[in-house]
């Protein structure tokens, strides 16, 4: 194992928790490795233990959901059947991840978000140049909420409604396909649920999850599988680390048949990894974490709040465009209320019809309630 790198005040957190575990296996997608896959007439589900012919393997799976970016690991232990159920729960990963989810660098997919508040979506104009813009749905909403001095833009939104013990059960599910062949037989217990819908069984595992919340993303979605070195230590056999955009979620695997003592031991210390790097991290690094509650069996919907953080200095020199008047420079936004943002990439510019195409993209969304 190579050099690894913490966040400088969670060093000593991270040497503790290695002091009882160690890195099994890192799964990085899209790093130019690609795995070898048994043919399909050859294969067996570890989800559902059948084997070709009673189960078909004609759909591609993956280790790593592809809608997370992850076009290389491919896994050739999961049928159709399960890919397809697995694959449902994906949807309210979105949901839960709301605007950020839109905006991934490593979505390869037409990238759309729509709420009853804001709408974000990514284009190619005519022009051949790629935008992305966020705006707010209609124009009584306040959803934009800008800070000059700061150089802080937040967007608060309602997500789309989500069930969040699915999004549990997607992350067991990538955990599992992360896990050596050898390991798989231990963890019957949690397959049997996952097969048979046992969601109130697993809902109170569903509070030990995890997250943080970086200030940069990873270049691209990874896992890291974490195994239990020390027999002493009263903490679970593996534990997960899924890495997508800023986001890191940390799962404990349950119902290990080897951990069985553990959950009568009311001492049970789940202590989880902090990040780990495996390059230098980029300094500083700001962060939020805390435990998820994904317990819940039922539809819920929340507000989420997303910043955008801009160098203060952009502020200063800004410009205007009316389909009328064209561009205005120097532009003062004191008092102007913000209806939504465009992102472009860096070097490029919107020239005037760039802008009326867009002018026209918005007012349709907004059923004609548009500003000239």
């Amino acid at each position: 194992m190579n050099k690894i790198n913490a966040i400088d005040e969670l060093a000593e957190e991270l040497i503790s928790f290695l002091s009882n575990y160690e890195i099994q296996d890192i799964f990085i997608s899209n790093d130019g490795n690609r795995n070898q896959l048994r043919p399909r007439n050859e294969r067996t589900c570890r989800f559902c233990n059948k084997s070709y012919p009673a189960v078909k393997f004609k759909t591609i799976a993956h280790l790593i959901p592809k809608s997370f970016g992850n076009n290389s690991l491919k896994s050739d232990f999961e049928c159709d059947t399960c890919n397809g159920k697995f694959s449902l729960f994906e949807t309210d990963f979105a949901s839960i991840l709301g605007i950020h989810k839109t905006l991934s660098p490593n979505n390869e997919e037409r990238r759309t978000f729509m709420s009853n508040t804001v709408v974000a979506k990514e284009i190619t104009l005519t022009s051949g140049k790629t935008v992305t813009w966020i705006i707010n749905k209609n124009l009584d909403q306040r959803a934009f909420k800008l800070d000059e001095k700061k150089g802080e833009l937040e967007i608060e939104y309602v997500k789309p409604a989500y069930t969040p013990i699915n999004v549990y059960k997607l992350f067991l599910k990538i955990g599992i396909s992360c896990l050596r062949p050898e390991e798989i037989a231990s963890y019957q217990p949690l397959l049997h649920l996952l097969q048979t819908n046992n969601d109130k069984v697993l809902s109170p595992f569903a509070v030990n999850v995890s997250a943080y919340q970086l200030s940069f993303k990873v270049q691209s979605p990874r896992v890291i599988v974490f195994k239990r070195t020390n027999p002493e230590c009263l903490n679970l056999l593996h534990h997960v680390q899924i890495y997508f955009q800023e986001f890191i979620f940390l799962i404990p695997m349950p119902l290990n048949a080897g951990d069985r003592n553990l959950y009568e031991n009311t001492n049970l210390n789940l202590n989880l990894c902090p990040p780990v790097f495996l390059d230098d991290p980029i300094a500083p690094i700001n962060y939020h974490r805390g435990f998820i509650d994904l317990s819940s069996l039922d539809k819920i919907s929340e507000k989420d709040l997303m910043s955008i953080i801009s160098d203060p200095l952009n502020f200063n020199n800004l410009s205007s465009f009316d389909g009328n008047e064209g561009i205005k420079n120097n532009i003062n936004l004191d008092g102007v209320q913000i209806e939504g943002i465009i992102q472009i990439k860096e070097g490029e510019t919107l020239d005037k019809q760039d802008m009326l195409e867009l002018q026209n993209l918005f007012r349709n969304i907004r059923g004609g309630n548009m500003p000239s």
